[in-house]
């Protein structure tokens, strides 16, 4: 199965949440707890079936003391890490707040400038074939040298610090965008698709403790804060004049690598330097980069509600109404609604992909 191929069906299964830094210090300080009655109890269940008879009574009764003491140390050695490493992740959410904040307003205040210096490389990208395959080419070795190297090694901390407890809150940003049809309407009003970002911020803040965030100038994050961001109207823009067939309805899978190099990818290359310029300079460098979301009629590849092509582009597409007969749906059967509520978490599948996260054959997993 290829892994970056977008099922719309979706699973609706109840996760575990993702605690954060406080929320794991309690957990964990009640298993100290729970381990420590425990502990007592096999003490005490030793110290029952004891021999009576000297000399043996005395070492028995010598065991359970070192039973009890034992006990007790490991409680105090288990809250006593648990409140450490609490500690360094509340202070590590400080500095990444501090730090985020100023490179925020950094990019705030240069972002102008960047977009005159890069919009001419992202025109270049955007040419058909040629642009599109350097695309590519510049979009792959960013995944190696950045993502892969730099974040095998930063992986490996966060695995890590993971096991012992430290879990500090990561960002996603993203840019969306709603197509209008051959005669300018708009394909979805935009609280279906607010409604699919809300359901996709849920998932992600619950299930891996990352806020997702709308792709625009200062925006300050606090990562402190407990309860995910609320998406409204303003994540999302309606692109401008009329669309055509070619835009709308998109391919998938290899058929889908192939329209990213033509004229089709070049469009859509377009349509996000125009309406998605903010983080312009993450994309260059491809680390912390927005990935723009492109609301499209279909997506012709089997039953399918959205796509993603992996590591050579930027974007992910959802489709609002199915292209096929498969799988029990005919074509332009509506896929995008609440009365179809697994499908509101689509956004959250691709976007997985996005995250390098790859299919599995689990029906109680997003990325089925």
């Amino acid at each position: 199965m290829n892994p970056y191929k977008a099922h719309d069906l979706l699973d609706t299964a109840k996760f575990n949440i993702m605690a954060n830094c406080l929320e794991y210090a309690k957990e964990r300080t009640n298993e100290c707890t729970v381990w420590e009655e425990q502990g007592y109890v096999s003490c005490a269940d030793w110290d029952a079936k004891c021999c009576t008879w000297w000399p043996c009574s005395w070492g028995c009764k010598l065991l359970t003391l070192v039973c009890i003491g034992y006990t007790f140390i490991s409680k105090l050695v288990c809250v006593g890490w648990v409140w450490i490493s609490t500690g360094i992740c509340l202070a590590w959410e400080a500095v990444t707040t501090i730090v985020g904040a100023i490179i925020d307003t950094i990019e705030f205040i240069i972002n102008p400038i960047l977009i005159w210096l890069l919009t001419i490389v992202e025109l270049i990208f955007s040419i058909p074939l040629i642009g599109r395959f350097l695309k590519w080419v510049w979009n792959l070795a960013a995944t190696v040298l950045v993502n892969i190297i730099f974040t095998l090694f930063s992986g490996i901390l966060d695995a890590a610090a993971y096991l012992a407890g430290i879990r500090p809150q990561k960002k996603l940003r993203i840019c969306t965008l709603i197509m209008r049809n051959e005669q300018g309407q708009p394909l979805i009003g935009i609280s279906a698709v607010v409604d699919m970002i809300n359901e996709t911020i849920k998932i992600f803040h619950r299930e891996a403790n990352i806020q997702i965030l709308n792709s625009t100038p200062v925006q300050y994050h606090n990562n402190f804060r407990r309860e995910p961001r609320t998406a409204d109207e303003s994540w999302v823009q309606v692109l401008p004049g009329t669309g055509s067939s070619s835009a709308l309805d998109v391919r998938c899978d290899g058929p889908g690598f192939l329209e990213d190099l033509g004229t089709e990818g070049s469009e859509r290359g377009t349509l996000i330097l125009q309406h998605c310029q903010f983080g312009l300079g993450r994309r260059i460098l491809n680390y912390g980069a927005p990935v723009t979301v492109l609301i499209v009629r279909s997506v012709d590849s089997g039953l399918l509600a959205g796509c993603a092509l992996g590591p050579f582009t930027d974007y992910v597409v959802v489709a609002i109404t199915s292209a096929s007969a498969g799988g029990g749906l005919s074509p332009g059967t509506p896929v995008f609604s609440k009365a179809r509520n697994p499908l509101l978490a689509t956004l959250a599948h691709e976007l997985g992909h996005k995250c390098n996260l790859l299919h599995v054959s689990s029906i109680n997993n997003l990325i089925i």
